[in-house]
């Protein structure tokens, strides 16, 4: 879509645009040749194709939201665990207490690392078993506790994080939720 605007529209578009700005600019559009014009309908058949699948992930958003309300569950209050998160985890995780201790929950998951000592050297590598659905769901929440921005943090964890930025234990924040870093300037 931002490719074919940009070959109709005089000067470009810019990268980040919503469906609703994208008809807005094609509206303005007047096509010079049937090439331009199968263009702008191309472009118009996008811009639908980008509606619909905003209203899915909005659809999505909230049958997750309800699925994680009715488990009881309060991951969400966790920063970097959005509704959408929380409901992969529960729905890779299944019921918690079917595991027996937590070494079998991150066996389960592939967080638990595996020995690979060699005489009296001991070391350990990551797991490549377990459910990586799983354990990139887990891998998303630990990498947006541990940016470096405050912009995506709570004001608390921010300040708790100075002197310990990989640290994850005591972070909390009712009503964040999963954010994307910040685009590169």
């Amino acid at each position: 879509l931002h490719r074919l605007l940009r070959a109709l529209h005089p000067g470009g578009a810019p990268r980040q645009l919503s469906a609703q700005h994208a008809a807005r600019l094609l509206a303005t559009v007047k096509p010079v040749g049937l090439v331009d014009s199968e263009r702008k309908a191309m472009a118009r058949e996008l811009i639908t194709d980008v509606r619909r699948i905003d209203r899915a992930l909005l659809e999505n958003r909230r049958r997750c939201a309800q699925a994680v309300a009715a488990s009881g569950s309060s991951l969400t209050e966790i920063f970097g665990i959005s509704e959408v998160l929380a409901a992969k985890l529960i729905g890779h995780t299944g019921d918690i207490t079917r595991f027996a201790s937590a070494d079998h929950c991150a066996s389960y998951s592939g967080t638990a690392p595996i020995e690979v000592s060699s005489g009296e050297q001991t070391r350990h590598r990551l797991s490549r078993a377990g459910n990586r659905s799983l354990n990139h769901a887990l891998h998303l929440a630990a990498r947006v506790q541990t940016m470096p921005s405050t912009r995506a943090q709570p004001k608390h964890y921010a300040a708790s994080s100075a002197s310990s930025p990989r640290s994850s234990t005591a972070i909390s924040a009712p009503t964040t939720r999963f954010r994307h870093p910040p685009p590169p300037n």
